[in-house]
């Protein structure tokens, strides 16, 4: 392996000049595979980049509603590994399309009410776990959103 040079800043604890995955193989990281942790940056890039330009057609109703929900949530969310509460949202209708994030706002295609809260809800729960593995777990991040949405206790 050759050393990749790069120019400019370097990440804290990095070296300058040397590539920041350079010491992957040093780091606490040792022995996890290199190639999940770029496809899963490339995968969030790509979807933050894809929903980045898309248009905002607010649902104040929805916002309040989540707005007093991740109050009563962040009681209980805070147990969990890599909760971190999410910055204020906005929630927008997307016709035609399946519920998702850029980070900022929540899309929701319209739904039944029911559907809609838990749609809500797991969204939200991808952005408050973020910050760790599980929030790529679909089944953990749907187990989450229904105790919720449901007043029983997290699995």
């Amino acid at each position: 392996l050759k050393r990749l040079r790069v120019q400019g800043d370097h990440p804290p604890g990095g070296v300058q000049g040397q590539s920041p995955w350079w010491g992957w193989g040093q780091s606490p990281h040792r022995g996890t595979p290199l190639l999940p942790v770029c496809c899963s940056l490339g995968l969030f890039l790509w979807g933050t980049a894809l929903a980045a330009g898309e248009p905002c057609d607010r649902n104040p109703a929805l916002e309040t509603w989540l707005t007093a929900r991740t109050m009563e949530w962040a009681r209980l969310l805070t147990q969990l590994p890599g909760y971190e509460p999410p910055s204020p949202l906005q929630v927008c209708q997307a016709a035609g399309k399946a519920p998702h994030t850029d980070g900022l706002h929540i899309y929701l295609p319209p739904l039944a009410e029911e559907e809609e809260r838990l749609s809500l809800a797991h969204e939200y729960v991808h952005l408050a776990l973020r910050h760790h593995p599980v929030a790529h777990d679909e089944r953990y991040v749907e187990q989450v959103a229904r105790s919720l949405i449901l007043g029983e206790q997290l699995p």
